[in-house]
């Protein structure tokens, strides 16, 4: 199940800045910043899309980092 969730503290104003996560079932995905006001319904959907996309990169790039670490480890070198 994916879902978004405020996980701003209880106190928080119904309107303003809250944080939130994406998750499937128990694993957050990524974590977000959204401006709760009326009908911001479809820029909170936009914004955990968005939150999705830079965490699925990060992940990515920090892959790769790692991938060329023990490659030059090994004396291996990659152009690309």
């Amino acid at each position: 199940m994916l879902v978004i969730v405020n996980v701003s503290p209880e106190d928080t104003p119904n309107q303003g800045v809250n944080q939130y996560e994406v998750r499937v079932n128990d694993n957050v995905l990524a974590t977000f910043e959204h401006e709760r006001k009326p009908n911001g319904a479809a820029q909170c959907l936009r914004d955990a899309a968005d939150a999705i996309d830079k965490a699925h990169s990060d992940r990515v790039d920090r892959i790769t980092a790692k991938i060329l670490e023990a490659t030059e480890a090994e004396g291996l070198n990659f152009t690309y």
